[in-house]
């Protein structure tokens, strides 16, 4: 079973790294498709997670059994954010600002920025990645209260975070 999962794990890799490759010298035609497929697959762990959240400061009974299946896609986030690097590399083929289409305010000319956006970007996806590995556990029965105090303050910064 090990073998298994190195050898896909490997494949996996590779292909990244052909996909990188790829798209480094695709046209612009390309990139839009994959953003499309990136939002679609990268929504399931990053919707799951303020779900779970939720559930977490609702307490130990809300949920209805979901709780197991949304905590099993939230170890899909850093992969998420693995896969975000296409878009990273290549934001020119996307947005109309990377190309120099310039804001007349003096934030949006640093905000839209090409390392602004992969600096935000790598940001968001380590934060995101650390508030799913931190709820991808259920609580423990006597910690649930505690538990309920950082859902809140995750909510909170998760909010923050897919906002900006």
């Amino acid at each position: 079973m090990k073998r298994t999962g190195f050898g896909l794990f490997v494949a996996g890799a590779l292909l990244l790294l052909l996909g990188l490759f790829l798209s480094a010298f695709a046209g612009a035609s390309v990139m839009p498709s994959y953003l499309a497929d990136w939002l679609f697959w990268s929504s399931l762990p990053l919707g799951a997670l303020p779900v779970v959240m939720l559930l977490d400061l609702a307490g130990p009974d809300a949920g209805f059994g979901l709780g197991p299946t949304l905590r099993s896609l939230l170890w899909l986030t850093p992969l998420a954010g693995l896969l975000m690097i296409p878009v990273l590399v290549r934001p020119a083929d996307l947005f109309g600002w990377a190309n120099g289409h310039g804001f007349s305010t003096p934030l949006g000319h640093d905000w839209m920025t090409h390392d602004a956006f992969l600096i935000r970007s790598i940001i968001y996806f380590v934060l995101w990645s650390f508030l799913a590995l931190l709820f991808v556990v259920p609580p423990m029965p006597g910690t649930a209260h505690r538990r309920r105090g950082v859902a809140a303050i995750g909510l909170f910064v998760y909010g923050l975070s897919a906002t900006l």
